[in-house]
């Protein structure tokens, strides 16, 4: 069945051929949980269903950038040591 929604994210439409029934909706629709009505659905395809959400959506928003919230490269310190800070003769990790 061709479904078509908005997505929650860009708000760009799109429409899928999901294999899901006119029931199935329906029922999803009066309130059932859409992995009890369509069990044979993706979880992919639930989510688009529910809020238009694609996989390629879904990993952009979430991808895990190469760097930390402050700009360092994954895996390296944050912040200099105390050692660094005072002066100890090490120097910062770049």
């Amino acid at each position: 069945m061709k479904i078509t929604r908005t997505s929650a994210f860009t708000g760009i439409e799109r429409t899928l051929d999901i294999p899901i029934t006119e029931a199935q909706l329906g029922e999803w629709q009066e309130g059932g949980l859409i992995q009890d009505v369509a069990p044979n659905l993706t979880p992919s395809q639930r989510e688009f269903i529910m809020t238009g959400i694609t996989d390629e959506e879904w990993n952009e928003e979430f991808a895990e950038d190469e760097k930390d919230l402050i700009g360092n490269a994954k895996g390296t310190a944050a912040w200099p040591t105390l050692a660094e800070l005072f002066g100890l003769g090490v120097k910062h990790r770049t």
